[in-house]
């Protein structure tokens, strides 16, 4: 793991930012958190809904899969990217689905 510091916080969202805008995703939030917590790195994409979308009042099985597979699928390359691993690391990877039909 490397060695968080507010000097290399900057440095750490703007390369995660890069790698998912280079990876086409446009709807995305890299934060770093705050008070007690500021050494964790919360990262938001938001993407659209699955053609098949059945979501009435909660998130439906087909929007639910894409959301988990695109959380497993990031997570390991955003790790790769800024050193961080497993829960000590505190990377929070949180993926959602656009509002709306």
């Amino acid at each position: 793991m490397i060695q968080i510091t507010r000097e290399t916080m900057a440095d750490e969202g703007v390369a995660v930012k890069r790698f998912l805008q280079q990876n086409g995703y446009q709807d995305i939030s890299v934060t770093h958190g705050k008070g007690t917590a500021w050494g964790s790195l919360r990262v938001r994409i938001t993407v659209p809904r699955p053609p098949n979308c059945a979501c009435v009042e909660f998130y439906c099985q087909p929007c639910r899969n894409t959301m988990n597979n695109l959380v497993a699928h990031l997570t390991p390359k955003i790790e790769r990217i800024t050193g961080r691993s497993g829960d000590a690391g505190r990377l929070y990877v949180d993926v959602r689905v656009k509002e709306g039909g």
